[in-house]
């Protein structure tokens, strides 16, 4: 089985920490076919001056000369596309201008409302936590039907900060809203992202198994599977263990990005 890493990040994104070379050396070491570097780009958020610029062309180039210099692990080049109906015009300037292996869609935050990681939950009535969520998913919807999205990340978002404040969301109540996201992703050929940062971190997958389950039987099949990684160290982390627990949802296939697009890799 060839192991890939779809979601990863590299300093050119405004929180990552080490070069593409360091990342693709990583890959090498943990023995991935491929990876996916996927560097932030919230476009509403870097328009508004909240995070600086993904200096793109500067990124395009690293990349380059990073696959020059020779690896046996395939270099993708992958964006994390921010909150793109907000701003989709940009949006659509930035993907025509680039030339990306694979597009992960995210949402971040919603309209008028900071990134949920700078969110007091503790300050938060859980209604308004609820509402917030729902709103989330919402726009999940409008990223999933934007032209050149390839997969959702991190649907469950939220949780992971939520969880720093105590505060478990109980997403039962919110399973018909994943079921038209779910039928928004089939209807225009997304993937759902399993994300295994919180693995590492002593929490739980994204979405959790659960959702998965929901996913798989309201008639998705396809998958991709990332660390989230924003160190060196933290690329292919859990991946193996992603693929054995997509197996366990009953998914025969992951998503495997490459030069020449996403290829299914059979789970065994």
């Amino acid at each position: 089985m060839l192991f890939s890493d779809s979601h990863t990040h590299s300093v050119f994104s405004f929180d990552g920490h080490d070069g593409i070379p360091e990342l693709l050396s990583a890959a090498e070491k943990a023995g991935l076919a491929s990876i996916a570097v996927t560097d932030h780009c919230d476009i509403d958020c870097e328009l508004k001056g909240f995070y600086p610029p993904l200096d793109r062309a500067a990124r395009a180039k690293a990349i380059e000369e990073a696959k020059k210099a020779g690896s046996p692990v395939e270099l993708c080049s992958g964006i994390e596309l921010g909150q793109p109906h907000l701003c989709p015009d940009e949006a659509k300037r930035i993907l025509s201008e680039g030339k990306y292996d694979f597009v992960l869609g995210s949402v971040h935050n919603l309209e008028g409302v900071p990134d949920f990681f700078m969110l007091d939950y503790g300050k938060i009535p859980m209604p308004e936590i609820n509402d917030l969520y729902a709103r989330a998913i919402e726009d999940m919807c409008k990223v999933a039907a934007f032209p050149g999205i390839n997969a959702i990340a991190h649907i469950t978002y939220p949780c992971r900060y939520a969880a720093g404040y105590g505060i478990k969301i109980d997403f039962t109540p919110f399973y018909d809203r994943f079921r038209v996201l779910f039928e928004v992703m089939k209807s225009n050929g997304v993937a759902l992202e399993l994300n295994v940062s919180g693995l590492r971190k002593g929490g739980d997958i994204m979405p959790t198994a659960d959702i998965l389950r929901l996913y798989r039987e309201s008639g998705g099949e396809y998958v991709t599977c990332g660390s989230d990684a924003h160190t060196a160290a933290d690329i292919g982390r859990n991946i193996a263990d992603g693929y054995g627990i997509l197996r366990d949802c009953g998914f025969g296939w992951v998503l495997r990005p490459t030069s020449k697009g996403l290829v299914p890799e059979k789970l065994v």
